[in-house]
């Protein structure tokens, strides 16, 4: 990398990247799905597809005698400030043995992003676009995106693929996905008591151009220090204008926290949430399974029972410090629905058609100036089901046999349903 200051505050720089490879880039889709599961491949798959490899990446390197293919990265970035201005901006494409695309899809893959943040006393704004080609594949690619590389492909489903281990070319991946979009970040403090932030983000995902978007406001009110009050809305959508697409969902969300902060660091926070994600009906989960089968129940299906997702939360999690060697943390609260929170380290997301009350605790201990431990214990109780079947896909009635008990109803396959669920975690660290 090389730049130079063409004038204060203003600067641009070029860069190159090669790295060399003892094994041949091909990826090969045959080799990673388990052969049984390639009926699984969708859209989304175009990203692994257009993966980096095959004969183009074949070559030497002068610097390695046993390199035997390659990647190859060239690019130029621009930045400068200008008062409260700030702008900044990056080219780079993939070499593919073509010449010099500049934006033209037809030559080399390319990738783009630029930005601009603008700050006054009590404002600020920022605006960024980005634009991400299917076929540039960067492994050190760090540049802005909704979801990392691979979103949504097979490699999200471990459970199809012939090894586990192409699980991680997703789950530690910091590569952005190919996507194109525009995203927005402000923040205003209105006065001492009042502070107002919003993110709009609008994009679409190269792979299936699957137009996405997500809007997200949040208004935080501190009447006194110690008290906060912050109501966080928000709106999220996929395919929101096709309505022949079953990828459509649209999300809103609503959250109220009251948070008070005590002496000695401790605080003491109440959560209330209440959301909804809508999506297309699907007559495959509504309607009986098998329509040839006397045995299903045709009266009074229902049409929109799986047209929404309701979900609704409350709880209280609370805070001491004994210490600044020993820290307690607990959370009791109820839900019923879909509901994701933060708890402690862990972020995590549940869901329960019927109600449950869940409470954790964790205690943090600072053994030594090097050595920590965190223990946590974590319960969820759903509420009692006892009228509900865990049917499999074809809704088989068992037949009674000789000697069975005569019951009132019909008995259906089932799985087991578990009401209760604990879970310990514990974490060692040692700091070198």
């Amino acid at each position: 990398h090389a730049a130079y200051d063409i004038m204060p505050a203003t600067q641009i720089g070029m860069t190159y990247y090669e790295s060399a490879y003892d094994r041949p880039l091909r990826p090969d889709i045959g080799e990673i799905v388990d052969p049984s599961n390639e009926g699984q491949i969708t859209l989304a798959d175009n990203e692994i597809f257009n993966s980096y490899g095959g004969p183009l990446s074949d070559g030497e390197n002068i610097f390695w005698d046993g390199a035997k293919s390659f990647r190859r990265v060239y690019g130029v970035d621009v930045q400068s400030v200008i008062n409260n201005v700030a702008f900044q901006a990056e080219y780079a494409e993939l070499d593919k043995r073509k010449s010099l695309g500049l934006f033209r899809s037809d030559r080399n893959p390319w990738a783009f992003v630029a930005s601009v943040y603008i700050q006054f006393n009590s404002f600020n704004i920022m605006g960024l676009y980005r634009d991400y080609q299917l076929g540039f594949d960067n492994p050190y690619q760090r540049s802005f995106s909704n979801y990392r590389r691979f979103k949504s492909t097979i490699y999200e489903d471990y459970f199809y693929l012939q090894d586990d281990f192409y699980l991680q070319l997703y789950t530690n991946n910091p590569q952005p996905q190919s996507e194109k979009g525009f995203y927005l970040n402000t923040r205003y403090q209105i006065n001492r008591k009042f502070v107002l932030s919003m993110e709009y983000d609008n994009w679409k995902r190269y792979t299936d151009d699957a137009s996405q978007y997500r809007l997200r406001a949040n208004l935080q009110y501190r009447p006194v220090f110690p008290i906060s009050i912050t109501l966080y809305q928000k709106f999220q959508g996929r395919e929101a204008l096709n309505n022949f697409s079953l990828r459509y969902f649209e999300n809103k969300e609503f959250r109220g926290t009251l948070r008070l902060r005590l002496s000695r660091f401790d605080n003491l926070s109440l959560l209330y949430m209440n959301s909804e994600v809508m999506f297309h009906p699907r007559p495959r989960l509504t309607h009986p399974a098998d329509p040839a089968d006397p045995n299903q129940e045709f009266d009074n299906p229902n049409f929109a029972g799986t047209a929404a997702l309701p979900g609704t939360a409350i709880g209280a999690t609370y805070t001491h410090n004994f210490n600044e060697w020993l820290k307690f943390r607990g959370f009791l609260g109820f839900y019923k629905g879909f509901f994701w929170n933060f708890e402690d380290t862990q972020f995590l997301a549940v869901d329960s058609e019927r109600g449950s009350m869940r409470y954790w605790f964790s205690v943090y201990s600072r053994i030594s100036s090097q050595l920590s431990m965190r223990f946590k214990y974590t319960c969820d109780r759903n509420y009692p089901i006892t009228f509900y079947q865990a049917r499999d896909s074809r809704n088989r009635v068992i037949e009674p046999q000789p000697g069975d008990p005569v019951t009132g109803g019909k008995l259906f396959e089932s799985s087991l349903i578990q009401p209760i669920q604990e879970y310990f975690y514990m974490e060692f660290n040692y700091h070198f």
